[in-house]
């Protein structure tokens, strides 16, 4: 079920950093408000990047973390079964 998540969150992230790098021109636009001064132009530019390295980044940290979980999870769920076929077997040297 967490795999299933993390892949639906990768196809949504992917989506979302997708309509954000072809909404940026639009963002720009609207930012600039018809402004021709060098500074305001620069000011949306630098914006638009920074939001789109903040956006990248904090959805490859989360899929990292996620990926992360579905490691430890796979890992505990077969530490799991191992103790509990273990628990089944009687040893000799145990007592009755």
């Amino acid at each position: 079920m967490l795999i299933l998540h993390l892949l639906f969150s990768i196809g949504m992230g992917v989506y979302a950093i997708n309509r954000n790098f072809k909404d940026t021109p639009k963002y720009i636009s609207t930012c600039q408000s018809g402004s021709t001064e060098k500074a305001v132009i620069a000011a949306c530019h630098q914006g638009a990047t920074i939001l789109k390295s903040v956006m990248i980044g904090s959805f490859i940290l989360a899929w990292l973390l996620e990926t992360w979980a579905c490691f430890i999870v796979g890992h505990y769920s077969k530490q799991l079964a191992e103790e509990e076929a273990t628990k089944s077997i009687v040893k000799d040297t145990e007592s009755w």
